[in-house]
């Protein structure tokens, strides 16, 4: 049986319509609902060296990128409730005393009919290792020698998963700080003292530990003690790595001129 010409037609367009739907959405595009829903989670609350604590209640959770902010508290098995949440894509902080703040960037909230869950979230508790007395000194070999204390002193034979850790953090500006860097170095391990010591440490680093940092830059340099998980996220503002899990009290700033 021949075919009308308003079939292909009507068939034509049918396509026509279709391919430019499927070609309006992004495949990796999310739909997100309007109706609420909500967005559960879990936090694993750990002391500064990882052991898991007795109670995980008090951690506010917030989402922060709306107005009035909405919050809830864990409760003792670690777990919160953000209850009848549109969809939506949010930020989220966590926040309790000796925690510092936590965040958790651009989450994907879908709404609608399925709750969003977050997971578990490990939060170790911020070091109360301080770090104290940096020097900055250049060898003749061109290596750059940083030195200071630390407090309080690990007794001899300290495992190594209960050593006291730092981070070291670099700038051409004064004012260095945790928040504010242009380079950082991996953690560094205070080694475990011989009896009597007062909590010394050191390292050598080569001008390529301080990149972008470059030969010539008058630098300033400056320490924090840390915890071993180091609470660390990226913001979106600036692309800077964020390590929350530091001791709050910075440690003097020096300067010295990158050989």
């Amino acid at each position: 049986m021949k075919k009308s010409a308003f079939f292909y037609k009507t068939v034509l367009i049918v396509t026509v319509i279709s391919s430019m739907f499927l070609s309006s959405c992004n495949k990796d595009e999310i739909v997100q609902f309007t109706s609420p829903n909500d967005i559960v989670g879990f936090v694993s609350l750990r002391d500064e060296f990882g052991n898991v604590l007795a109670d995980q209640s008090g951690m506010k959770v917030t989402i922060t990128n709306v107005s009035p902010a909405v919050d809830a508290f864990t409760d003792t098995n670690g777990k919160y409730l953000l209850s009848n949440i549109k969809g939506g894509t949010y930020n989220l902080s966590y926040l309790k005393k000796g925690f510092g703040e936590f965040k958790k960037l651009s989450i994907s909230h879908l709404g609608g009919n399925v709750p969003s869950s977050l997971g578990n979230q490990n939060l170790w508790e911020t070091a109360k290792t301080i770090v104290t007395d940096i020097t900055a000194t250049v060898g003749i070999d061109n290596s750059i020698t940083i030195s200071g204390k630390s407090s309080p002193v690990q007794p001899n034979g300290t495992s190594s998963s209960q050593q006291r850790r730092l981070r070291l953090f670099f700038g051409k500006n004064t004012g260095v700080t945790y928040l504010n860097y242009d380079a950082t170095f991996n953690q560094l391990l205070i080694p475990a003292p011989a009896i009597g010591s007062n909590g010394d440490w050191s390292i050598k680093l080569s001008v390529a530990n301080f990149s972008p940092l470059k030969s010539g830059d008058n630098i300033k340099i400056t320490a924090y003690g840390i915890s071993p998980l180091e609470n660390a996220y990226t913001d979106i503002n600036t692309n800077k790595v964020i390590y929350s899990g530091v001791n709050q009290t910075k440690s003097n700033e020096v300067s010295v001129a990158l050989p």
